[in-house]
C-alpha cells in the first residue's frame, strides 16, 4: 500500500515537472531577450510560432526614435539569400511583417537594430526559427 502511494506521488511530481519545463522552454514560445541599447534596458520577445492565415507581425517595444531596425529572413532550412524588411515606427513600437508561409513552413530570421553611432544585432546566438501553423477546421473541434 505505501509503495503504491509513493509511486503515484512520484509519477505526479515527474509529470508536473515535465509540464512546467515544456511550458517554459518549448520551441513555440517566444524567444526572450534582454537588450541594453543606447544606455537603456529593453525586454523583447521574438516569435517562434504563428498561424499561417496572415503575415506574421514582429513588434518590438522600443520607445526611442533614434533606434531603427530591419529584419533579415529566409526559408528554413535552406541556403537562400536573406531577404530584408525595414522596420517602421508605430508609436512606441518598431514593427515589420514576415511573409505568410504554408502550414508547417518555417522561416529563420534575425533582427538588426541600429542608431546613428552603433549597429547592434539583437540576437547574438543566431537566427530565430519561426514555424507557421495551420488553423484547425471547426468540423474537427468538439461542440461545447
Amino acid at each position: 500500500m505505501n509503495k503504491t502511494i509513493f509511486y503515484w506521488l512520484l509519477a505526479i511530481i515527474i509529470t508536473l515537472s515535465a509540464a512546467v519545463y515544456q511550458r517554459t522552454t518549448g520551441p513555440t514560445y517566444p524567444k526572450k531577450i534582454d537588450l541594453t541599447f543606447a544606455d537603456k534596458q529593453y525586454k523583447l520577445k521574438l516569435l517562434r510560432s504563428h498561424s499561417s492565415t496572415k503575415p506574421c507581425l514582429v513588434s518590438l517595444n522600443i520607445n526611442d526614435n533614434r533606434i531603427e531596425g530591419k529584419i533579415l529572413y529566409r526559408r528554413y532550412p535552406s541556403s537562400d539569400d536573406f531577404s530584408e524588411v525595414i522596420m517602421e515606427r508605430n508609436g512606441k513600437n518598431l514593427i515589420a511583417q514576415l511573409p505568410n508561409q504554408a502550414p508547417a513552413g518555417k522561416l529563420e530570421y534575425r533582427v538588426l537594430l541600429n542608431d546613428v553611432e552603433n549597429n547592434v544585432e539583437v540576437l547574438n546566438s543566431g537566427p530565430v526559427v519561426i514555424r507557421f501553423k495551420g488553423a484547425l477546421k471547426a468540423m474537427y473541434l468538439p461542440e461545447c
